[in-house]
């Protein structure tokens, strides 16, 4: 089995102080209905600088973190990004992932809500808390009615008592006050235990929650290291790695020739470093091109999606021309088996998302969330520039 989000919901981080929800399926999609997501597994969202597009890229970072990190409020690195991001006005941050849990057949076993919500305190020792809920559809849409299967609230935890199959709710106690349910029982509890996932008790719905979020990948271009270090055993599969990389950058510089691997030993480990060879020359990836270094950077996340996981991408087209970038979005929504969702400042490739379902979204200047849909002979690209989606700069 595996799980698609549906939609994701953000409140309260950095300059996002309104609930901005994107949906990424159709909100209809219930239990028992069967998913498809060819020619609808790739959403691009646009607007304009400080529209909160990187702001809600970092939101889903922060829920996947909170979700698989049993420790990741006791660790000042974090609690120091939360103090830069949390919207100082709202101080709080709302994060909703409303995902489907499938079989191998594609249909619907359970369509879940989870919601985190990180409050600022004004203790100085535990500086955050958290409270959680995980609820299952019972409506007919994602917008209908909910069926509660816990609660935390002030480190307090609420079963409802047909999903309660732990022996003693005690020992949580002191734990939710900084970690989210979620992440604790399953990295303390459910992976030392065998679980039956035919059986749709409380660790099966946690179970399903924390492997929602492992299969969820962000990438947020940040400081990089051009040193890769890889176990000796591993290095054969690290090889064919990177002659996958080497074939996919092939496809935007037909020049490059080959990526040979400088490495050093240092114990079961090599340090790795990849070095481009061209005709004529070769050069070490630190002093390539932007666009290459950018396109090496993405290349695990895009792999990822590709093969069927859930990968999210801030500025996919930053460096990249826009002829690569098109191509790639096409060759997602042919073979692509898992969903891929990136932001962009490059209008021009509405023209391709347009192909496709549910595949355009808009930030407008105020935070307002913009699905565009096919108007008459207007392309997205006219309709954006000559003013007729509300909230775009151009609206005027």
């Amino acid at each position: 089995m595996k799980t698609w989000i549906i939609r994701f919901s953000v409140n309260g981080i950095k300059n996002i102080s309104n609930l901005t929800q994107v949906d990424f399926l159709n909100n209809s999609l219930v239990k028992g209905k069967t998913i498809d997501i060819s020619k609808r597994n790739v959403k691009g969202i646009f607007g304009i600088n400080g529209a909160g597009k990187t702001a809600y890229m970092l939101a889903i970072d922060i829920y996947n973190k909170i979700t698989l990190n049993s420790d990741y409020l006791l660790q000042n690195t974090e609690k120091y990004k939360l103090d830069k991001l949390i919207n100082k006005k709202k101080k709080e941050l709302y994060l909703e992932n409303i995902f489907a849990v499938v079989n191998d057949n594609n249909k619907i076993e359970e369509v879940l809500k989870h919601t985190i919500t990180i409050k600022k305190t004004e203790d100085v020792l535990k500086s955050y808390e958290i409270s959680e809920r995980l609820d299952k559809l019972i409506g007919n849409s994602i917008n209908s009615n909910y069926q509660n299967i816990y609660l935390v609230e002030k480190g307090v935890l609420i079963l409802e008592n047909q999903y309660n199959d732990f022996n003693d709710n005690n020992v949580f106690a002191n734990i939710l006050d900084f970690s989210s349910f979620s992440s604790y029982t399953f990295t303390k509890i459910i992976k030392n235990n065998e679980l039956d996932i035919k059986k749709k008790n409380l660790s099966w719905y946690l179970y399903f929650t924390y492997m929602n979020s492992l299969s969820t990948k962000v990438f947020i271009d940040n400081e990089y290291n051009y040193e890769d270090i890889v176990n000796i055993n591993m290095y054969d599969n690290y090889l064919l790695q990177i002659k996958k990389l080497k074939g996919f950058i092939q496809i935007l510089k037909p020049s490059l020739k080959d990526i040979k691997i400088d490495k050093k030993i240092n114990y079961d480990n090599y340090y790795c470093k990849k070095v481009f060879i061209y005709d004529d020359y070769e050069i070490d990836e630190e002093y390539e091109s932007a666009g290459i270094k950018r396109i090496v950077k993405m290349y695990n996340y895009i792999h990822l999606a590709i093969n069927g996981e859930k990968v999210f991408i801030d500025e996919l087209d930053a460096n990249i021309s826009g002829v690569f970038l098109d191509k790639l979005i096409e060759f997602m929504e042919e073979y692509g088996k898992g969903q891929l969702c990136f932001s962009s400042h490059n209008i021009l490739s509405m023209n391709i998302l347009k192909r496709y379902k549910n595949s355009i979204t808009t930030f407008g200047e105020s935070g307002k969330v913009v699905n565009i849909i096919k108007n008459g002979h207007y392309s997205p690209v006219n309709l954006f520039y000559e003013g007729f989606i509300e909230d775009a700069p151009f609206n005027i």
